[in-house]
């Protein structure tokens, strides 16, 4: 699956996009108590920074990996130099 990222704006992203790179590890983590979505699947660097959530459009089956102890693999697949419109960071998750 490749998807972009949201809420970043909120997080670390905005600040650290020049730091990361193209094939980068990404760390998905579920966030069943999210306020906004139940379903919410956050983005962290492997160094524990918040990036931000997998947009609701395609998080529910990888909740419900997630919730089923399935291992994801998330990466960096590109890398946007702009702000707009999901703060430059296209992303990889594969079973």
């Amino acid at each position: 699956m490749t998807t972009y990222l949201v809420g970043a704006e909120r997080y670390a992203a905005a600040g650290t996009l020049s730091q990361i790179a193209v094939g980068q590890s990404l760390h998905l983590r579920r966030e069943a108590d999210n306020d906004y979505d139940p379903r919410a699947v956050s983005v962290w660097t492997l160094d524990e920074r918040k990036l931000g959530y997998v947009p609701r459009a395609d998080n529910k089956s990888l909740a419900n990996l997630l919730d089923a102890g399935v291992p994801l693999a998330a990466g960096v697949a590109e890398v946007r130099h702009s702000l707009r419109p999901h703060v430059g960071l296209t992303i990889q998750v594969a079973v």
